[in-house]
Order: C-alpha cells, then sequence, then structure tokens
C-alpha cells in the first residue's frame, strides 16, 4: 500500500505524515478507542457534539465512550448542567453549561449576520424594531417554557405583518437559549432554569411538544461496544459499560456514596453501578489500593491502616450511604486474624460513618449461611447484629452463589479458579437455580435502591437481593 507523502512546512524541522494528522484528529475526537470518561467531561474535552436533532448526541457519545449510560445524558439535561444550544455553524450543538457561557458570545456574530442574510427570515425581519423583539421574547420565555412554534405565534401577535417561524428564528439569534429535549424522559415536563450565556444571560426555547424520543435511549442500551479492551477487574468493568439494566425505579437527590472494598469481585459490580447510576453525585473508593479506574464521580481514597480511620474521618463525614463490601475467605485463617478483618475493620468504618452521619444507609455484604456454627459464620453474624444496631437503616445482604458480571475478578486465587470452570455454566445454573444465585450487577442495583427507598427486610437472602434489584 502506498504511504501518503509527509507534509511539510519550511522551516519546521519535525514532520508527520498525512496518516498521522488524521489519526491525531481521530484521537482528540474520541473516535479510535471508546474512552473511560463520564458524558460532562467528554463533552467539554469535545467542545460540543452535534445536537441539531435530540437523539444525536446519545449515539454520539456511544460511539466515544466505554462507559456511556443514557440515563446519565437525561439527568445532565435535566439538571441544565449540558446544554444544547444554537452555537456553532449557526447550528445545534450540546455543550456544558459551564461552556456555553463562554462560547456564545464567540458566536454571537454569525446570528447577527444571519439576521441580515438568512434567506428564509431576512426579509420578514427587514426593519423590525430588535431590542423590542428581544424584550417581548424575554417577557414571555421568563413566564414559562414554550415551543418555538408557540412563541412565533405568540409575537406575530404584536407583529402581524411577520411570518411567525421568521420571529421565532430571529428571536433565537438574539436570546441565546437551551433547546430542551430528553430522549428516554418519558413525558418529563420541560423545566424552566437559565442557562447563562451570550448577551442576556439565556432562556429555554423548547424546540417540539411531542413525546420524547425514546430509539436512541433503547438503541444505546441494547447495543454492546465491540471495542474496550480485554482486561479484567475493576477498571474494565467500567470501561465495557455500554449495557446496563434500567430496572431501578426512583432517584435520590445528589446522593454521596463510599464503597469499601472496590478492588473485591463484588465490589467492582457495585462500584460500577454506583459510577452509572445518574442520581449518585460523587463516590468516595477507600482502601488499601486504588481502584484504577476514573470517572469524574470517583476519588480514590487510599488509606493502609483501616483499623484506623481517624485520619481520614473528615473525608467520611456527610456520608449518605456506605456499600460495605470488603472482606476476605476465612480459609486457612486463624480466628483472630479472621475477626480482625471482618468485625473489627468493618466496625471501626462503621463508627466513624454514624459519627458523621446517623442516618446513613449502610449496606453490608455478608453470605448465605452467616450466623451457623462454623467460624467464620458466627463472625459475621457478630458483624451484622453490631451493625443493626448501630445504624437504624443498616442492610444486611446474604448472598449465595455470585455469578461475576461486566469483567469483575475476584482477588482469591481459589475463587479465581472455581470461576474459570464455573463461569461458563453460571447462567444455566442461574435459571435452574434462581434464588440461589445472585450477580454483581444485581448487588449493586439492589444496594442502591436500598439506598434510595429502603428494603423490605434488614436481612436480604439472593432472593430477595434479586428483587430488590
Amino acid at each position: 500500500m502506498k504511504t501518503a507523502a509527509p507534509v511539510r512546512t519550511p522551516g519546521v524541522r519535525a514532520v508527520l505524515t498525512e496518516r498521522a494528522l488524521g489519526r491525531a484528529t481521530l484521537a482528540r475526537q474520541l473516535l479510535l478507542e471508546r474512552a473511560p470518561l463520564g458524558v460532562a467531561q467528554a463533552v467539554e474535552h469535545l467542545v460540543g457534539l452535534q445536537g441539531q436533532a435530540p437523539h444525536a448526541p446519545y449515539l454520539g457519545l456511544w460511539s466515544r465512550l466505554s462507559m456511556f449510560d443514557p440515563e446519565e445524558l437525561s439527568g445532565l439535561l435535566r439538571d441544565r448542567r449540558v446544554v444544547r444550544i444554537a452555537l456553532m455553524r449557526g447550528t445545534v450543538h450540546l455543550v456544558t453549561a459551564r461552556d456555553a457561557r463562554g462560547l456564545r458570545p464567540l458566536t454571537q456574530p454569525i446570528y447577527d449576520r444571519d439576521l441580515r442574510t438568512n434567506t428564509l427570515h431576512a426579509a420578514s425581519l427587514a426593519g423590525l424594531d430588535l431590542a423590542a423583539l428581544a424584550a417581548a421574547g424575554r417577557e414571555l420565555l421568563e413566564a414559562k417554557p414554550i415551543s418555538g412554534t408557540k412563541l412565533g405565534a405568540l409575537l406575530r401577535e404584536r407583529w402581524p405583518d411577520r411570518a411567525a417561524a421568521s420571529l421565532a428564528h430571529g428571536l433565537r439569534g438574539l436570546l441565546p437559549g437551551d433547546l430542551r429535549r430528553v430522549p428516554g424522559a418519558h413525558g418529563a415536563a420541560p423545566a424552566r432554569a437559565g442557562v447563562p450565556g451570550g448577551r442576556d444571560g439565556g432562556r429555554h426555547l423548547d424546540d417540539r411538544e411531542a413525546p420524547p424520543h425514546r430509539g436512541a435511549v433503547r438503541a444505546a442500551h441494547q447495543a454492546r461496544p465491540g471495542r474496550g479492551g480485554r482486561g479484567g477487574g475493576a477498571a474494565a468493568g467500567v470501561r465495557r459499560a455500554g449495557h446496563r439494566s434500567v430496572r431501578c425505579g426512583g432517584t435520590f437527590d445528589g446522593v454521596r456514596v463510599v464503597v469499601f472494598g472496590a478492588t473485591g469481585m463484588v465490589g467492582q459490580g457495585v462500584l460500577r453501578e454506583c459510577l452509572l447510576a445518574p442520581d449518585v453525585e460523587s463516590v468516595l473508593a477507600v482502601g488499601r489500593t486504588p481502584t484504577g479506574v476514573t470517572h469524574e464521580k470517583l476519588r480514590d481514597l487510599v488509606h493502609e491502616d483501616l483499623l484506623d480511620l481517624s485520619p481520614i474521618a473528615g473525608d467520611l463525614a456527610g456520608q449518605d450511604a456506605c456499600f460495605f463490601c470488603l472482606g476476605v475467605s476465612s480459609t486457612g485463617m486463624s480466628e483472630a486474624d479472621y475477626r480482625r478483618i471482618t468485625f473489627d475493620m468493618t466496625m471501626a468504618a462503621a463508627r466513624v460513618l454514624a459519627a458523621g452521619n446517623p442516618d446513613l444507609t449502610f449496606t453490608y455484604v455478608s453470605g448465605a449461611g452467616t450466623g451457623g456454627r462454623a467460624m467464620w459464620a458466627q463472625v459475621k453474624g457478630q458483624t451484622e447484629d453490631a451493625l443493626l444496631a448501630l445504624f437504624p437503616k443498616a442492610v444486611m445482604f446474604r448472598p449465595g452463589f455470585i455469578q461475576a458480571m461486566h469483567g469483575a475478578t475476584s482477588k482469591t486465587r481459589l475463587y479465581r479458579i472455581l470461576y474459570r470452570f464455573v463461569g461458563p455454566v453460571a447462567p444455566l445454573v442461574r435459571r435452574l437455580f434462581p434464588n440461589q444465585v445472585t450477580t454483581t450487577e444485581l448487588i449493586g442495583l439492589a444496594m442502591l435502591n436500598a439506598a434510595r427507598h429502603g428494603a423490605p427486610k434488614r436481612i436480604l437472602d439472593p432472593k430477595e437481593i434479586n428483587s430488590l434489584a
């Protein structure tokens, strides 16, 4: 195959081939491989995505992000943290609200010129008092959200000799506004919230009053990424999160979650669901090693001595929920060593968290058989009892066989060997014994719902965990 000749510039010693330049452009646009970024990070990195059609940003982000969840974008749109606004090239783009403030003034000359030169609307706008049009439009939009069609009709009541569509188009150039439409919002009414930008601070122009488009959200949920690496562990579990369950009902407003044991198999699954949940504001992962995951919501807090958390008490204060997934196998351990990790470490964390927020939801993973005669079962049972006495909202999870999902892997060598042989038949086992088997994904979803709504019982078996998810 013939290689393109290098691009040479006089006076420049370093030379790039056309292919290198092309691939650099693709990399900058996140089009060579899916990136482990959150939605807001990606939108700011790209300095906006084409958003003329409401569903287009969903497909654009799905093709670029390894952990894209359509509901994360929908939540940002509803919260006004990202907006669809007329910007570059005179077309609608999806940008963060922060970027909209800086970009719209830079592109405003395009819209000023368009008012005089647009082939469809310039003639109808000629000679019009544009300041009066802007004032009238601002008054209408401050009262309530309104569609472009209805806005044009209302403006035409004042200027009956002008075309309604031209009046609405002119106002779009004069008042930078957020064209709100959230695919997958299931009929949610448009909310009114300012998007500061341009010359007047911005207002909302709902581009349609039709039911929101759901096809893009459904397609993005059903499609599975074909890229993103083969590595296992927590990082891979989030990288490959292109598909997720959307059975969770309800949300909480800006919840802050702390996860212990996020590098273990169960913790990896729980961390993944927390990062995908649009109503989780922040995730603090506490452990002796970092998770290896990069996400705008996530902060790794590496702390060597988990028996003494007083140095990080300030970081743990004010958390809303704790998902405690830290644990070890009792195989080959003395009761004293097992108790130190299972009971003492758990209660060290619990006491610090309770001091910061006694109303915190504390979920703890013990296991089927807890409370039995075996040494491990006795220690687990005593840990459960202490947590239930400390937290009114404590919920104990007693899973049986756990199917690892989305690349989650165990840190215990014996379990890794076991899952290597059992893994291929795990879906069959789950179908045959649905009340004894759960998954890392379902445990994560169930923990989130326990924090959202509470749990039907304070101790949950596998069937109840699956039902809560």
